[in-house]
């Protein structure tokens, strides 16, 4: 919403460039303050009761708009709202590969104290609770989103650390790629039960997710407009013919119906699973 309403300031009213920054400024409403990154959401409109699970998509989601309000209005608060944010993600989310896990779970397993008490708390407080598991799993399209925030976050700011992250994502992207050149959703998975959260379908990287595809092929593009390298360019053709190839059905090919969760494409249509998967 962020990015649609500076869009819109640019081409056509004003006024949207003020409600983009609004927009931003609620966000901030989700900041930990202890130990930084942002919660899930609030179950109020007026931004309280948090609900205090964290999720590595929406921390990607929260560094593009901070970026982004950054590139508008030139407050620095958004470049500080930024680094707490990947501040959460280094210390706690990231892979020895330099990708990053999936969530963190809002209660302490085996405590009873509440999310609410928990996140009020300092951070010896905390620790001396425990500490809310994380699911190690790895995925594609999670990691693409947060590749392409931190390189709008280095396009906006010039600090080259945020493109060093995600450049080292992309590598591993593009490193996750099937033999038939489109990319796995699983990038990895704990084999210990304890690493994950939600138990993982034992061939998922057997079938192809769209969502994965299209997030990574966006993620490509990003770095190729802001390093200039063309292989990023390639990268994202390539995955494009991939696709291309794999998801693109002549008509007749396939059939649909109101409950196959059906996606089309162009004048063509593919029957595709609800989640995305082929």
């Amino acid at each position: 919403h962020v990015q649609q309403a500076l869009w819109r300031s640019r081409t056509s009213d004003p006024v949207w460039k003020e409600r983009a920054l609004k927009t931003a400024q609620q966000n901030e409403k989700l900041l930990d303050p202890v130990w930084g990154g942002v919660f899930f959401g609030a179950a109020s409109p007026t931004w309280t009761n948090l609900i205090h699970e964290r999720r590595t998509e929406h921390q990607a989601s929260a560094i593009f708009n901070f970026a982004e309000a950054y590139a508008a209005s030139g407050d620095e608060k958004w470049l500080k709202h930024a680094a707490s944010v990947i501040g959460l993600l280094d210390k706690s989310f990231m892979t020895p590969e330099g990708a990053y896990y999936t969530s963190q779970e809002m209660r302490v397993e085996g405590s009873d104290v509440s999310p609410h008490a928990y996140f009020a708390m300092s951070d010896a407080e905390r620790r001396a609770v425990g500490f809310p598991r994380i699911d190690t799993t790895v995925y594609a399209d999670i990691n693409a989103k947060l590749a392409m925030a931190l390189a709008r976050l280095y396009e906006a700011s010039r600090d080259p650390a945020h493109l060093q992250r995600a450049l080292t994502i992309g590598a591993q992207l593009r490193a996750a790629h099937s033999p038939q050149g489109w990319v796995k959703q699983i990038l990895s998975s704990s084999k210990d039960a304890s690493g994950r959260l939600r138990e993982l379908a034992g061939n998922v990287n057997e079938h192809i997710y769209l969502r994965a595809q299209a997030f990574t092929g966006l993620a490509y593009l990003r770095l190729y407009r802001v390093t200039g390298d063309v292989q990023w360019y390639d990268n994202a053709a390539a995955l494009a013919a991939a696709m291309d190839k794999t998801l693109w059905y002549e008509p007749g090919a396939g059939a649909a119906d109101e409950g196959t969760g059906a996606a089309y494409l162009g004048s063509s249509r593919a029957v595709l699973l609800p989640n995305g998967q082929k």
